[in-house]
């Protein structure tokens, strides 16, 4: 092969790198989901998929900068109520408790912020570099 090929392949597959990298960035954290707008959508009688959807996620931890503390604080807390079904969404933009009865509808759901996350996501400092503009 000749050394222009060999440059238009290397070519290639440094915008092909790029071009993913790029789209890797883009894709939408699901965690986002999970903060105080979210939990005012939430309404009693929901059943728990429909609280699923909302969030776009299961009950679950998906904070990246939460400390393990107030976590674990609030899950000890919750499991002190004994006979309630309950599922904690968690993320860095808060901690999301939803209260279920016997029926497995909601019965309660309560939002505790968090300030952990001052520094703007990869995603976030492109948005804003691009509106700058």
């Amino acid at each position: 092969m000749s050394t222009w090929r060999w440059r238009c392949l290397a070519l290639g597959i440094a915008l092909a790198a790029l071009v993913g990298v790029f789209a890797l960035t883009l894709q939408p954290e699901p965690a986002r989901s999970i903060n105080k707008a979210t939990h005012e959508l939430i309404q009693e009688g929901m059943t728990e998929a429909e609280v699923e959807c909302i969030f776009g996620l299961p009950a679950g931890d998906y904070s990246t900068k939460l400390p393990p503390g107030p976590r674990k604080l609030i899950q000890n807390r919750h499991k002190e109520l004994a006979g309630l079904h309950y599922g904690i969404w968690a993320s860095d933009y808060g901690i999301i408790v939803v209260y279920f009865d016997d029926a497995k509808k909601v019965d309660g759901a309560v939002f505790y912020p968090s300030f952990v996350r001052s520094d703007p996501t990869m995603l976030e400092r492109i948005r804003g570099w691009l509106s700058a503009r």
